[in-house]
């Protein structure tokens, strides 16, 4: 999704609405199988010109490069459960900036 075409779009329709951030934390990244075809037999009515549109906002990403300590499932040990933390505070923090200089999101005097 192009969330700063989405949130200008937003801004001229709610002008004074607020906006909800949910920071997601610890997941690894995942490769897309976008071109191999049996990953959209679970998309069986999905258009060509969404094909288009998915393939096009696709190629203006990118994928980020920092450090990004991830988490698993179960029990883990103090000094792990502390660096979550850590990351989490780090991925808040991240989100924060983007949301204001990029979505240009935020209170605005």
């Amino acid at each position: 999704m192009d969330y700063a075409a989405f949130f200008e779009r937003y801004r001229q329709l709610c002008p004074n609405c607020s906006v909800q951030l949910e920071v997601l934390t610890g997941g690894a990244p995942q490769v897309i199988p976008y071109l191999e075809p049996d990953y959209w037999k679970a998309f069986p009515k999905t258009k060509a010109s969404e094909f288009a549109r998915f393939v096009a906002l696709a190629k203006k990403g990118h994928p980020f490069m920092g450090s990004m300590l991830i988490g698993g499932r179960g029990q883990r040990p103090p000094e792990y459960v502390s660096a979550l933390q850590a990351q989490k505070r780090i991925d808040l923090e991240r989100s924060f900036v983007y949301a204001k200089k990029v979505l240009k999101l935020g209170l605005r005097a």
